[in-house]
């Protein structure tokens, strides 16, 4: 049940957008914000609008605990993707 609330919550906030000054924790498109690989799906703080088109959260700060655990992470979608590429390749 937890994962079908989590995926309603979703759905909920793209549909109807966040409150003014609100953001919530989305998988998208990386564009290096916070130091994370561009090109990969990763959570970020998203605020998104009336017309349903999300933007990453600018300027949050992040200490160097949770910068090294999203270092880690990134490293790790990194080889994902390669790995995952890989078998795609002739």
């Amino acid at each position: 049940m937890s994962a079908a609330k989590a995926a309603c919550d979703h759905m909920r906030d793209w549909f109807a957008g966040t409150p003014e000054g609100k953001f919530v924790s989305m998988g998208v498109y990386s564009d290096g914000s916070y130091g994370t690989p561009p090109g990969v799906i990763y959570s970020f703080p998203v605020a998104i609008g009336s017309d349903r088109k999300w933007k990453i959260v600018q300027g949050l700060q992040i200490n160097d605990f949770s910068q090294a655990k999203m270092k880690v992470t990134g490293d790790e979608l990194l080889q994902e993707r390669e790995e995952a590429l890989s078998v795609c390749q002739d």
